[in-house]
Formats: structure tokens, C-alpha cells, sequence
């Protein structure tokens, strides 16, 4: 009967490691997103990049936390840490270069949709 134990809590690791590498391949989709936005608004004052990064990067750590208490009952393992740094840096490596310049186009598209034509201020006086 042990070695049913030992399986299913081998099993239930092996799904936290999973859950957190997917959650780590998360973050690194949402950070490509956030690179491509900051990419598109480039003449941001300094102090609004630091703060656009700031919240970014406390969002994801609230997601982590939330990961951490919701799916693994607060417990902190190496592994999970691990999982999550693979997962991210597996995006980044595998899928980043392809996506960041759909992105990239995609954003500038959107801004293009929301930009006023040259001379419709003019017209409007």
C-alpha cells in the first residue's frame, strides 16, 4: 500500500511541476506582450517605464503567490521555483523570437487605428 502513496504523491508533484511551468511560460507570454507594448511607446518619461515595470513585476509576483496558496496550499518547494524559471525561459527561447514581431506588428496596427489623421486638427478650427 505504500508504494500507491509514494506514486500518487510522486504524480501530484510532478502535476505542481507542470502547473508552474505553464504558469512560468504565462508570464513570459504576458511579459512578450508588455516588451511589445513598452517597444511601441519608446518616448515614455523615464518615470512612467519605472513605474509601468514596477507594476508589472508585482502583478506576477501576486500571481505566484496566488499559485502558490490556491494550487499548492502555500507550499514553497524548490522545484516549483525551478519549474516556473524553466517555464519562462522555455518561452522566451522557443516561442518569443516568433512571436515578439507579430506583436510588435499587431501593436503598431492598433495604435494606427487610434491615431488622428494629420490635418483633422486643423479642420476642426
Amino acid at each position: 500500500m505504500s508504494g500507491l502513496s509514494a506514486s500518487s504523491t510522486s504524480l501530484q508533484q510532478l502535476a505542481a511541476f507542470l502547473e508552474a511551468a505553464a504558469l512560468g511560460a504565462i508570464f513570459a507570454f504576458c511579459y512578450d506582450l508588455y516588451r511589445a507594448g513598452r517597444l511601441q511607446f519608446r518616448r515614455l518619461p523615464p518615470f512612467l517605464s519605472v513605474a509601468a515595470d514596477f507594476l508589472f513585476w508585482i502583478a506576477a509576483a501576486a500571481a505566484a503567490i496566488g499559485f502558490l496558496v490556491y494550487r499548492r496550499w502555500g507550499e514553497i518547494n524548490i522545484y516549483i521555483y525551478i519549474a516556473m524559471a524553466g517555464g519562462f525561459i522555455g518561452y522566451l527561447r522557443l516561442f518569443s523570437s516568433y512571436l515578439l514581431p507579430l506583436w510588435l506588428r499587431g501593436g503598431a496596427f492598433i495604435v494606427r487605428l487610434f491615431r488622428r489623421p494629420p490635418g483633422e486638427e486643423k479642420a476642426k478650427k
